[in-house]
């Protein structure tokens, strides 16, 4: 597991997320953690603390599930669905 790191403040974090764009791609999924890492968020419990994403890694890798691997997150694919589904009855409403 990763040791902890310093907190390196909001200027920091703010810079690293507009340095990958995080707010244009990453909204509700993606954050910068205050200790600089990229961390995941559930959509569905947004006052639930971001998951280190290198944690998360190096975990894996200490169960033996080295990298390049594709990380599938079931409730972030069900909340993009719910999100289109529901632009789509939107526009069908609008629409009559």
């Amino acid at each position: 597991m990763l040791d902890k790191k310093p907190d390196l403040g909001p200027s920091v974090t703010d810079s690293v997320s507009a340095l990958y764009g995080l707010d244009r791609w990453g909204a509700k999924f993606f954050a910068v953690r205050d200790d600089g890492d990229i961390a995941l968020c559930d959509p569905d419990r947004p006052a639930a603390p971001p998951l280190s994403l290198p944690a998360i890694l190096a975990d894996l890798d200490d169960r033996g599930v080295h990298v390049p691997m594709l990380l599938r997150v079931a409730n972030y694919l069900e909340h993009e669905i719910d999100r289109i589904n529901a632009g789509f009855a939107e526009a069908m409403a609008r629409s009559g």
